[in-house]
């Protein structure tokens, strides 16, 4: 089993990136190759969970993304695996997942307002509101949980 853990990482990188990079570089515990990208993407990058239905299309080599701000080629193959290589998926798949686990989010907080709606009213000896408050937390909460065990 593997311990795999994928980041996104908008280019191009702002200064604060770039100097949080060499501050690590020069400051930070000495690393073999693979490890040290492996850090600094957890540095510059916003992790994501994997997700099945996003089709890897292609690798990277890790050498080719060392200096991301330079400018030429970086070797790409969309035929084969490489050794060590870096899985790349399409910027659009991802997201499509961003924007699925946004919504989400928001359909969260939004649940979880009502709830605070109904402790305060509660507590400000709103019974009767409370209770209609309260009554459509439930009824979202149950439909949360059906729908994730639907899935």
């Amino acid at each position: 089993m593997t311990n795999e853990q994928y980041y996104l990482v908008r280019l191009p990188l702002t200064d604060g990136q770039e100097t949080s990079i060499r501050s690590e570089l020069l400051e930070g515990p000495i690393l073999d190759g693979a490890h040290m990208f492996a850090h600094l993407m957890g540095i510059v990058g916003t992790s994501i969970q994997p997700c099945a239905d996003v089709e890897t299309i292609g690798y990277g080599r890790e050498a080719s993304f060392a200096d991301l701000k330079n400018t030429g080629c970086h070797g790409v193959s969309i035929h084969k695996e490489w050794d060590g290589g870096i899985p790349l998926v399409r910027r659009t798949d991802m997201e499509a997942q961003v924007a699925v686990r946004d919504a989400e989010i928001a359909r969260l907080r939004e649940m979880l307002s009502l709830f605070v709606e109904y402790e305060k009213l509660m507590d400000d000896g709103e019974d009767g509101a409370g209770m209609i408050v309260y009554a459509e937390f439930a009824k979202q909460a149950r439909a949360a949980l059906n729908e994730g065990a639907a899935a």
